[in-house]
């Protein structure tokens, strides 16, 4: 029931939230016997709210009359007091509750993780959600951002520069949602975006302000959370992380799609990234193995080995750009960096202690020098792998904002420049300190007070110009 005691909200098992408006004042303050019996039968029925895809599982007004809802489709949604959607945000699974703070939205899901959203965003546009996946074109000038929204769009940006510009956005076909991931054709001109209800659609260039796709492709069940396409921009490998089968399509005609073969896998998958030479799929799985797929022939892969890594953390991998390297992440909480030249009999060249938190994402850098690890404390840990068999930290960037980061991808064609997804904002640093020196001076100036905090948190101001 809202503050004023006027609307009641109830979540349905028929995907939608259903609303109703009180006569007079609070339910129970006045007439009658003060039961409320008399104002709930003079209720009025309001539009339903709807485009929900599963079960509305709680409901909570604020104070401004604002309304979260949670559903099992893994969101929650908030819509002003004329029902419009102010905002829509993930959940990491199922939503099973929303409540109203003085300062936050606090929302739970069924996997037990809580989380607080700023009450102060709720109201902004649908960019200010979760950027979950990038990609980029195998040059780097440009990228693809997916953004999970109430819009529901992409945004194509050039990254040439030093901010990123919009140059185009992609939208949905009539019906269908984004899921949020996406991959680009290595020469730009292709985007291929996963949808909520296991497929994906395809967008050919030149991108509009709302392209409309050419092809759609239905793949597997369940919400794909991923679709990584090869650098030789063949196939996509399309999964999601509720069913155990792995899709493999071949997009080397874009416009027409089809399915080369489904791979079972031992469990199911958040992540998977195909080696420079798309000769190998390394797969880590949900469960305790990470599977390296021999894909030289797509359309005929095998398993070449499997790797135990463990339960019980978000696993990750990463293969390098220029060399057989290849970093796994798993539920035993280390970091191993592998020789794979022979996908068969993968060499361990080192390992290490993996940083706090869940471990989103494992990549490299454009020169395959650093390695990038996302992770749930809000943090990006750099660490030099230039020699394999001697890992050593190099950076931990400052936490964002928000507590969670999702793909980090190198974003320039020098390689000095690493986008991340977070919720709320593309997060991108700067890993060429050179860079960084000259752009800081480029004023002529010492940087002031304020400057050196934005620019470097945690750090003793010093002569950095001179």
């Amino acid at each position: 029931m809202s503050p004023d005691g006027r609307g009641i909200a109830a979540g349905t098992t028929g995907r939608t939230v259903q609303l109703w408006r009180l006569p007079g004042g609070a339910a129970g303050g006045s007439g009658g016997d003060g039961s409320g019996i008399a104002a709930l039968a003079g209720a009025r029925a309001l539009p339903e709210l709807t485009g929900w895809d599963a079960y509305v599982n709680d409901v909570a007004f604020d104070d401004l009359g604002r309304l979260a809802a949670a559903g099992s489709d893994e969101r929650v949604r908030v819509y002003d007091p004329a029902g419009r959607v102010l905002t829509e945000l993930p959940a990491s699974q199922v939503a099973t509750g929303v409540r109203f703070t003085d300062s936050d939205l606090v929302t739970y899901s069924v996997d037990g993780l809580v989380r607080l959203w700023p009450l102060g965003r709720l109201g902004a546009a649908p960019e200010s959600n979760s950027i979950s996946q990038t990609a980029s074109s195998q040059d780097r000038t440009s990228g693809v951002l997916g953004v999970t929204a109430a819009e529901m769009h992409h945004t194509v940006v050039d990254t040439t520069g030093p901010v990123p510009r919009e140059t185009g956005r992609v939208i949905p076909g009539d019906d269908t949602r984004f899921s949020g991931s996406g991959a680009m054709s290595p020469d730009g001109r292709v985007v291929y975006a996963g949808l909520a209800d296991g497929g994906v659609q395809v967008f050919t260039a030149p991108y509009g302000p709302a392209t409309r796709p050419v092809a759609s492709l239905p793949v597997t069940s369940g919400v794909v959370v991923a679709n990584p396409l090869s650098p030789d921009g063949r196939t996509l490998a399309v999964y999601s992380d509720t069913s155990p089968d792995l899709g493999l399509v071949d997009v080397t005609d874009p416009t027409r799609p089809a399915l080369r073969v489904t791979v079972p896998l031992p469990d199911p998958c958040v992540v998977a990234e195909f080696s420079s030479d798309s000769r190998q799929l390394v797969v880590p799985t949900l469960g305790p193995e990470t599977v390296i797929l021999d894909t030289a022939d797509p359309d005929r892969p095998v398993v070449a080995h499997r790797l135990t890594t463990g339960i019980g953390a978000s696993p990750s991998a990463g293969h390098a750009h220029h060399s057989p390297l290849l970093a796994t992440s798993g539920g035993d909480k280390t970091v191993r960096l592998w020789d794979v030249s022979d996908a068969s009999a993968p060499a361990e060249l080192a390992s290490f202690a993996a940083p706090p938190g869940e471990i989103y994402w494992t990549a490299f850098s454009a020169d395959d020098d650093l390695l990038l690890l996302t992770s749930s404390t809000g943090q990006v840990t750099v660490i030099d792998v230039a020699d394999p068999s001697d890992p050593r930290p190099w950076a931990v960037l400052g936490s964002t904002t928000d507590p969670l980061l999702y793909q980090g991808r190198s974003a320039s064609p020098a390689g000095g420049l690493l986008a991340v997804g977070a919720e709320g904002a593309m997060w991108m640093w700067q890993l060429d300190p050179d860079r960084v020196v000259s752009d800081a001076c480029a004023g002529g100036v010492q940087l002031t007070g304020e400057e050196w905090e934005r620019h470097f948190p945690d750090t003793e101001p010093f002569d950095l110009c001179s």
